[in-house]
C-alpha cells in the first residue's frame, strides 16, 4: 500500500529507480512495525500459528526472548528511517507518523484487552467508535499517508479527507478479519483464530449479543472465552443460529456501497485512483474474487 501509493502519487519526471527505491524502503519500513505488532499480539493472545507457521515465541530456542526480539524489530525499524530518510525534508513527518501508529496500536490493544472483560454489554456502535480510534490507523490510514508524505501530499485538508476514507476502508478489514478468525480456513488465513477460545471483544460476538434470545445469550455467556473445543463448537453454533454468515454479507455490503459513495465525492483526482486502487484489492471486490462490482 506504501509504495503503490507513492508509486502512483509521484510526478512522471521524478519516477527515477533511486526514488522508486525509497518507497520500497519506506514500504519495509511499516512491514517492520507491523511484524513487532503481531508479535507481541501471538504472545498476548496464546496465538499458535501465524502465517501457516508455528508463532515466533513458541519455538524452543526463542520463547519469551521474542519480547526483545520484537523491540530490536521496532527499534530496528526507526534507525533504518532514520538512514535512509534523516536527510528528506519530510522525515520528521514520517517520524511523527510512524510514532502516532506505534501508540494507536498500543493504545489500541490495551481497550481491547479491557473491553473483553465486559464483551457481553458492549453495542455495536460503541465496538466501531472503539475499533475506529484505535485500530485502524495502522491497519489503512499509516500505510497510504506514509506513501501520500513522501510525494509530497502534505496539506492538513488532504489528510483530512484521507484518513475519514481510509479510517472506513480500515474498518471492513477488521470486520472481515474479525469474521475470518471464527470461520476461516487455516490455509486461507494463515493463522488459527483465538478470539472465541480467549474471550475476544470481536464484530461476531457484539452482533450475536444484539440479536440473541436470552436463552442463547445465557448459554454464550457460559461458552465464549473457554478454550476447549466443546465450548467452541457451542459458540459457533449459536452464531449459526442468529444467522451471522447473512448479517455478515449484509453489514460488508452496506460498508462498501457507502466507502465508495465517499470515494467518489473526493475532489482530489489523484488520491481518488489510489482509493480505488486500494478497494480493487479488497476480498469484497470482484477483481479480487468477491461479489461487490
Amino acid at each position: 500500500m506504501t509504495v503503490e501509493t507513492y508509486k502512483m502519487l509521484l510526478p512522471e519526471s521524478k519516477r527515477t529507480p533511486e526514488n522508486i527505491k525509497l518507497g520500497y524502503y519506506l514500504g519495509w519500513c511499516v512491514e517492520l512495525l507491523i511484524e513487532h505488532v503481531v508479535m507481541g499480539d501471538d504472545i498476548m493472545d496464546g496465538g499458535q500459528i501465524r502465517r501457516t507457521r508455528k508463532c515466533w515465541h513458541l519455538l524452543d530456542d526463542v520463547k519469551l526472548a521474542a519480547v526483545n526480539d520484537g523491540c530490536i524489530i521496532e527499534t530496528g525499524m526507526y534507525c533504518l528511517l532514520r538512514k535512509t530518510f534523516g536527510h528528506h525534508d519530510c522525515f520528521l513527518r514520517l517520524l511523527e507518523i510512524f510514532n502516532e501508529s506505534a501508540f494507536s496500536v498500543y493504545i489500541g490493544q490495551h481497550i481491547d484487552i479491557k473491553y473483553s472483560k465486559d464483551i457481553f454489554n458492549m453495542t455495536l456502535p460503541l465496538y466501531r467508535t472503539i475499533v475506529r480510534n484505535a485500530a485502524t490507523y495502522i491497519v489503512s490510514y499509516q500505510p497510504v499517508v506514509l506513501g501520500m508524505t513522501l510525494a509530497g501530499y502534505t496539506s492538513p485538508e488532504v489528510a483530512k479527507e484521507t484518513r475519514y476514507i481510509l479510517t472506513q476502508l480500515g474498518y471492513y478489514y477488521l470486520i472481515e478479519n474479525d469474521y475470518m478468525d471464527c470461520f476461516a480456513d487455516l490455509h486461507l488465513k494463515g493463522k488459527n483464530g483465538r478470539d472465541i477460545e480467549t474471550g475476544r471483544c470481536r464484530w461476531p460476538i457484539v452482533v450475536f449479543m444484539e440479536k440473541a434470545t436470552p436463552e442463547q445469550k445465557k448459554l454464550m455467556r457460559t461458552h465464549y472465552g473457554q478454550d476447549n473445543e466443546e465450548s467452541v463448537a457451542v459458540v459457533k453454533q449459536l452464531l449459526e443460529e442468529v444467522n451471522i454468515h447473512q448479517v455478515y454479507a449484509d453489514y460488508a455490503a452496506e460498508l462498501y456501497h457507502n466507502l465508495m459513495e465517499d470515494i467518489q465525492r473526493s475532489p482530489n483526482d489523484d488520491l481518488k485512483r489510489v482509493y480505488m486502487k486500494l478497494v480493487e484489492i479488497m476480498t469484497c471486490s470482484t477483481e479480487a474474487g468477491g461479489v461487490f462490482p
